[in-house]
């Protein structure tokens, strides 16, 4: 919900400070995730602001473009209006599984290949992808490649291994079974980069903190699109070790 704080008699110096910090304005209708609800003065945006206003273009866009402008509260989608069509499941951010449930989904959606890097995975990638092939019927993947840090899979700094190779053979060999091309390469934390990426035919992703998206947690992971290529992460690739030196 958002108010531009505008109506008829506002003194010139607020309109024109409303003006000048249009990246404001910017910040407030692009976060939205479902529905962004304006409430204000909106004839005094429409008819009173110049044409060369921001918050005129605004209020023109939501009436001529998205037919939006409502009077009361009880018209406006979601809320007891029209039927209004959300793109995706409407999940519960507040269940300690939401951002789990997210990205077993996500990764259930892609097709054909996934080629993810992340310096931090852990345990919990061998139960996602055990967890994604034993539904019937399974994600339409042919080949995935992961790529980790070496200090995941072998004793570091005083704590045991939080990625146990011989559990990611065991599913190398299980997915071989049904048709599905899986491998992980190892490499030194200092080689891979800081973020992390997955690449699908669809493009690329930045991934949040796998611990994030996987483990309980009541913050909301955000998964961005990258501008990275798949070239770079065969190139990580090809520096590899195999998970089976291990």
């Amino acid at each position: 919900m958002f108010s531009p704080v505008l109506t008829a008699g506002i003194p010139e110096g607020t309109l024109n400070w409303l003006e000048e910090t249009y990246n404001l304005l910017n910040v407030a209708i692009t976060r939205a995730r479902v529905n962004l609800l304006v409430v204000g003065d909106f004839d005094f945006c429409y008819h009173d602001l110049l044409a060369a206003s921001r918050y005129n273009r605004l209020a023109k866009y939501i009436k001529e473009r998205l037919n939006g402008v409502y009077s009361t509260i009880e018209e406006f989608p979601l809320l007891g209006g029209e039927h209004f069509e959300i793109l995706g499941t409407l999940l519960d951010p507040s269940n300690p599984e939401f951002n789990r449930t997210n990205l077993i989904r996500f990764i259930g959606s892609c097709k054909g290949f996934i080629d993810w890097v992340d310096p931090y995975f852990d345990q919990s990638v061998v139960d996602l992808f055990d967890e994604l092939f034993t539904k019937v019927p399974h994600p339409e993947i042919e080949k995935i490649r992961l790529i980790t840090a070496e200090r995941q899979v072998q004793f570091f700094d005083g704590e045991p291994a939080k990625l146990k190779p011989e559990s990611v053979v065991r599913l190398k060999k299980q997915l071989i079974t049904l048709g599905v091309d899986f491998d992980m390469r190892i490499l030194h934390g200092r080689e891979l980069p800081h973020d992390r990426f997955l690449y699908h035919p669809g493009g690329a992703i930045n991934m949040p903190p796998f611990a994030g998206a996987y483990g309980k947690h009541r913050h909301v992971s955000e998964y961005t699109p990258s501008k990275t290529t798949l070239e770079d992460f065969n190139n990580y690739w090809g520096k590899g070790n195999p998970i089976e030196k291990y």
